[in-house]
């Protein structure tokens, strides 16, 4: 449910003094056909997959090399003396009978100023409550057994204190199971829950001078609930009923794993900042900056091992007291800033899941399009220059690659805190190591980085010129097919009105002209559940929609303040203004979709509908006459 009101003028020289829209509604995202692939390599049946676990003297010394040239020589036994149980036991994936559909509620209210005849200022508010979201249970760990640690804030272990080997303080998770026979046994429900709120104050518009610019500023405020066995709830987001995507984010324990926590998720970044800048040095030749940065992202302190015997290596780290562990203390003296506030507050306490920051990342893109008049080619050829990751380029030419200081990189901290050297059976107490690295973000350590490239791009219209055809479209053509980035346009729009003789209003004319722009970003997005996004999926598309958002806004703003300097009794000049926006626009979406499908998955691809994939596919769009959509 939806509403806009208006307050003033709605022409084109004098546009709404306010605009007042929003809406509310109940969105249900399809079933993860994921989890129907998991429950089938996990049956339970012994000739599925299973779980070899060695501890002590019993567990082989491995031969990397021979596993690799020969898959035979992987250990299907334990060596050594003989372990309590059976040491290899199948796993199993089972949906509950309240699994469904994730859902979510969203709702949003935006407020729009008009401050000047093109300049703008906007205020969003958004809300969602996800709800049913798919979490996981081990139906086969026995929380009832084991002891707890008195030094760590009664942390259960869910083993007998013997069964820990004291030397390396390796548990044994198969003696926590209810039934030894299998090992982890991970119902699929649909139990947990998620709460977004988001607010945006955006500015944009054109200069008396032609410049375009827009910015933007948002706060964020995401919490989620986290369950047992790589899912987590995620943010139920603004794009669909369920934000993430599939395995691990957020997914820690402190003490009962089954028993979920709500607490701050792995996809809030609290603030975001975007500025977009178009300067025109003509008629031929404009150069878009791209600039975007947000808050760092969350992470969690962690023990490097599976210490409560769950299965799982997702332990909340004890953070110890400087004053009684020396190594604790040179962390501190030695770590970031972030790192050190975070942990202070935190010590005689098991971490809080997200409770620290990495730092501020951002990005930088440059765009130069030109469009030259000269020699009868009427602005039909348009030479283009772009950037990616440019911050990343920069660094590499002031600092050299041994010297990087991380611009344009996407910081992820090292989160382990702890790692376990022993076990006190006497204290009933695991002994731990403390890492030096932790909160570390070095760059030249991390092993993903996104490159810096550059790249020119020469386009050339021959044929058909999609600009006359847009213009005699929107002035009431029949149907017609348009090119990649823009949908089919209705023959229903009728003339333009506003006038005697069909009349061309400019404030009609724009409305139309936004609306054949499209954002393969944020379609992709709409599709989270079926397509089976990941985080660091979610995370990219979500930045190359922002970005592209910025871009077409920009577009429409150009546009509109050169039809307000053209007038609109021309139309062979309207032609002239509108071509080489539709050919960039055009531009901008294709390399948007090629953007796009490095994110997704081959399988992923092949699953959006034929004519998403006909969009970033020039050569087999629709023939003329018919609507892609």
């Amino acid at each position: 449910i939806g509403f806009t009101w208006q307050v003033g003028s709605t022409g084109f020289a004098t546009p709404p003094a306010f605009i007042v829209s929003g809406g509310v509604g109940r969105f249900r995202s399809p079933m993860s056909l994921g989890f129907v692939s998991r429950a089938q390599s996990a049956t339970g049946l012994s000739d599925t997959e299973s779980v070899l676990e060695c501890t002590g003297a019993a567990a082989p010394v491995p031969d990397w090399t021979a596993y690799l040239n020969d898959p035979a020589a992987i250990p299907a036994t334990c060596v050594g003396p003989p372990t309590p149980v059976e040491p290899r036991a199948p796993s199993a994936t089972v949906f509950g009978e309240d699994y469904a559909g994730a859902k979510a509620w969203r709702a949003s209210l935006n407020i729009q100023r008009s401050l000047t005849t093109l300049l703008r200022l906007s205020v969003g508010f958004n809300y969602a409550r996800g709800v049913d979201q798919y979490g996981f249970r081990d139906l086969n760990l026995d929380t009832d057994g084991g002891f707890t640690m008195a030094a760590e804030a009664n942390r259960p272990v869910f083993v007998p204190v013997s069964s820990i080997v004291p030397t390396t303080g390796v548990v044994s998770s198969r003696l926590s199971r209810v039934d030894s026979s299998f090992a982890q046994v991970s119902q699929v429900g649909s139990q947990l829950e998620s709460d977004t709120k988001q607010v945006t104050v955006s500015l944009g518009g054109v200069t008396r001078n032609g410049v375009v610019l827009r910015t933007s500023y948002t706060w964020s405020h995401v919490r989620d609930q986290t369950s047992f066995g790589g899912g987590f709830v995620g943010s139920a987001g603004f794009g669909g009923a369920r934000g993430g995507g599939g395995g691990g984010v957020g997914n820690t324990t402190a003490g009962n794993p089954n028993i979920p926590e709500w607490g701050r998720s792995g996809l809030e970044r609290r603030h975001s900042l975007l500025a977009t800048v178009s300067y025109p040095f003509g008629p031929s030749l404009d150069v878009t900056a791209i600039g975007r940065w947000s808050s760092g992202t969350p992470y969690t302190p962690m023990v490097a091992s599976d210490i409560n015997a769950d299965g799982a290596a997702n332990d909340q780290a004890f953070v110890l007291d400087p004053a009684t562990n020396p190594d604790m203390a040179q962390l501190l003296a030695t770590t970031s800033p972030g790192a050190r506030k975070c942990l202070e507050r935190q010590i005689g306490s098991i971490a809080q899941r997200n409770s620290c920051l990495g730092p501020w990342d951002g990005s930088l893109e440059f765009q130069l399009n030109y469009r030259p008049n000269f020699l009868g080619l009427n602005r039909r050829v348009s030479v283009s220059l772009t950037t990616v990751n440019l911050l990343q380029g920069l660094d590499r030419l002031f600092h050299g690659g041994d010297g990087l200081k991380g611009w344009g990189l996407r910081a992820r901290p090292d989160q382990q805190l702890l790692y376990v050297t022993g076990f006190d059976p006497v204290r009933q107490q695991f002994e731990y190591a403390v890492n030096e690295r932790f909160g570390a973000t070095d760059p030249s350590r991390t092993a993903f980085q996104q490159p810096f490239q550059i790249g020119i791009q020469v386009r050339a219209t021959f044929g058909p010129d999609r600009g006359r055809d847009a213009l005699l479209a929107l002035r009431g053509g029949g149907r017609m097919g348009m090119g990649p980035g823009m949908r089919g346009i209705p023959g229903g729009l009728g003339r333009m009105g506003g006038g005697r003789g069909g009349r061309i209003t400019g404030g009609d004319f724009l409305e139309r002209v936004r609306s054949l722009l499209i954002n393969p970003a944020e379609l992709v997005l709409n599709m989270v559940d079926s397509l089976d996004l990941t985080h660091d999926q979610v995370t990219r598309l979500a930045v190359l929609r922002d970005s592209l958002g910025a871009v077409n806004d920009s577009v429409g703003a150009a546009l509109q303040a050169e039809l307000d300097s053209v007038g609109a009794g021309d139309p062979r000049r309207l032609l002239e203004v509108i071509r080489p926006r539709m050919q960039e626009a055009q531009q901008n979406v294709r390399r948007s979709w090629a953007a796009v499908r490095e994110v997704l998955t081959e399988e992923q691809w092949q699953m959006l509908p034929e004519r998403l994939r006909n969009l970033g596919n020039p050569g087999r769009q629709r023939r003329p006459g018919v609507r892609p959509d």
